[in-house]
């Protein structure tokens, strides 16, 4: 019989598998490309490289609508839409 411990670190392998699939699976170019992505980041911010040099955040353009409305409700569902695709 396996002892609680045992099946608990198990159970933590399982989950950490999973996740580790759940990123492979949601970055453009894959979980290696995530690990060579994050350790070309460290590399230039460690010799003072700053990727974003020269940006500058700005407030996008907006519209407002009120809750319940047409306009709401198509909006909301190709906003729903999109966000399957960030």
């Amino acid at each position: 019989s396996r002892s609680a411990s045992s099946e608990a670190t198990t159970f933590i392998k399982r989950r950490l598998i999973e996740q580790l699939e759940r990123i492979d699976d949601s970055y453009p170019s894959n979980l290696i490309g995530y690990i060579n992505n994050a350790k070309d980041l460290l590399a230039k911010s460690k010799s003072g490289v700053n990727p974003l040099m020269g940006w500058k955040p700005s407030v996008p353009q907006g519209m407002n609508f009120e809750i319940g409305t047409t306009d709401y409700e198509t909006t909301e569902k190709i906003g729903v839409e999109q966000l399957g695709k960030c």
